[in-house]
């Protein structure tokens, strides 16, 4: 057996079904805006906030978040390579990296642009690919 990485053992630490499931009763979001964030990175209608706000629980409670309103590009790679299996974890990192830096002052918007920056980014560089 090969020994884990600091990722791999990071990656145990939540349970992103339970997340999930826990910021949806929060926050409810219909599985269509779930359907399309993972196939094209985005909401199909941007302006409602509930699904936002989901977005802002969700990154919360896996540590994506950090004190102050940042994001943690090697955690957001963690969550993030749970749901995008294809794409590899320095990937998801390096992405995170140019995505982590931004403007929105309300939090809920601030975490839906920074996941669409990262989903948008992730699907064009990995599966536009054919």
């Amino acid at each position: 057996m090969e020994p884990r990485t600091n990722l791999e053992s990071r990656e145990s630490d939540f349970d992103l079904i339970e997340v999930l499931t826990e910021c949806n009763d929060s926050f409810r979001i219909e599985m269509s805006y779930i359907e399309a964030l993972n196939a094209s990175g985005s909401f199909p209608d941007e302006t409602e906030k509930t699904p936002k706000c989901y977005i802002r629980c969700v990154l919360e409670k896996t540590g994506v978040t950090l004190e102050g309103e940042e994001f943690d590009p090697e955690r957001s790679a963690i969550v993030l390579a749970q749901v995008r299996k294809t794409t590899p974890v320095e990937a998801i990192m390096d992405i995170a990296n140019d995505c982590a830096k931004r403007s929105e002052t309300c939090k809920c918007e601030r975490s839906y642009q920074y996941l669409k920056c990262l989903m948008e980014t992730e699907i064009q560089k990995y599966e536009t690919k054919s």
